[in-house]
């Protein structure tokens, strides 16, 4: 138990002296003019990305009117061959020219 209590007094030992940590009296300076030095960063998009982005948008919305309106007409269309098959309706003229 003795050599216990010597290490617990020869730790208790080593911790005189020792005192709290301080800052550096000008460290507040220091960080509040860095503070107000310190630039906002400013985003900056140039022309030729607007334009890009500009045609790129273009572009799509060219693609999805074209394919709209595509599909409908292919969409009419089936619908007419449905309609003619249903009704018994065939074109099946045979044309010929008279002298």
């Amino acid at each position: 138990m003795r050599e216990e209590d010597n290490r617990i007094e020869e730790a208790l030992g080593s911790l005189k002296g020792i005192r709290q940590a301080e800052a550096n009296v000008y460290t507040f300076d220091k960080v509040m003019l860095k503070l107000q030095n310190e630039r906002v960063p400013h985003v900056s998009i140039s022309r030729g990305w607007i334009a890009g982005m500009v045609l790129v948008v273009a572009i799509n919305t060219g693609v999805a009117l074209y394919s709209i309106k595509n599909n409908g007409i292919v969409i009419k269309e089936n619908y007419y061959k449905e309609l003619e098959s249903e009704m018994g309706y065939t074109n099946d003229y045979n044309y010929q020219e008279v002298d």
